[in-house]
């Protein structure tokens, strides 16, 4: 099955690769080696579950990107949630969704975790995650027709509407993408929310192609050049409205 192949050979690049797996904006570099570790320590957790829906709702860094590889290869699925949005808007899809398990920052809102824990959902925060510890992936049996994230959209009528993706269907577009633009221990920029559902066509070419992820924050995703100039980013997956404001900068 292509959902098997495609995460083995994932994991094999992230296991084997001697190269860095993210820089953030303040030059703070991650190696393919220390994500492993990090991924196997989420896998803890998640090795517990099977099909389980887990929602992230953390600042974007290597931390979280860890996280989300270590949810897809465990056999689970990710549910991404911003922390950008109003708490009521988070517990609204948290409430439609009724995921397993919420990984949260530190610094979240007090009052969002207490109505969380009214609803007696597990969770736990990024910290207590990533210093658990390690346990390897053992071999499970990937569908092609299991879920494995759903994003959430508002549409046009500002009502949270969460879209199911199979395994089948954004691996398709992760490989339709790397027959395209054929890279290879490159740099790709993320620029936009991880909530986003154009993180699929971001995160997985680059992990899959031993490439690093550049993890722009707020300041880069409105003015990107100067990041995009100063970190030598390869390849810029992005919204039109981006580069609108890319073609207007003087760099």
């Amino acid at each position: 099955m292509e959902a098997k192949k495609f995460y083995v050979k994932l994991w094999n690049i992230i296991s084997t690769s001697n190269h860095t797996f993210s820089i953030d904006s303040s030059g703070e570099k991650t190696s393919y080696q220390k994500a492993k570790k990090l991924i196997e320590k989420c896998n803890h957790y998640f090795s517990k579950y099977k099909k389980k829906r887990i929602v992230i709702l953390a600042k974007k860094d290597a931390y979280n990107y860890c996280a989300i590889l270590s949810i897809l290869l465990s056999g689970n699925v990710w549910v991404p949630l911003s922390i950008e949005n109003p708490d009521e808007r988070n517990l609204e899809i948290i409430k439609k969704i009724k995921p397993y398990l919420i990984i949260y920052d530190n610094n979240i809102n007090g009052s969002l975790i207490s109505k969380i824990n009214v609803l007696s959902i597990c969770n736990i925060t990024m910290s207590d995650l990533i210093n658990s510890k390690q346990v390897p992936f053992k071999e499970i049996n990937f569908s092609d027709e299991d879920l494995s994230m759903i994003y959430f959209t508002s549409g046009s009528t500002n009502i949270p509407k969460g879209v199911k993706i199979k395994n089948e269907s954004f691996i398709q577009v992760v490989k339709n993408i790397i027959q395209t633009i054929r890279p290879n221990n490159n740099i790709f920029g993320d620029y936009h929310e991880l909530s986003f559902v154009i993180s699929i066509p971001i995160i997985f070419p680059c992990v899959y192609t031993n490439s690093t992820l550049y993890i722009g924050n707020s300041k880069d995703s409105i003015l990107p050049c100067q990041s995009i100039i100063e970190h030598k980013i390869d390849y810029l997956i992005t919204v039109p409205s981006t580069l609108e404001r890319i073609s207007k900068e003087k760099n």
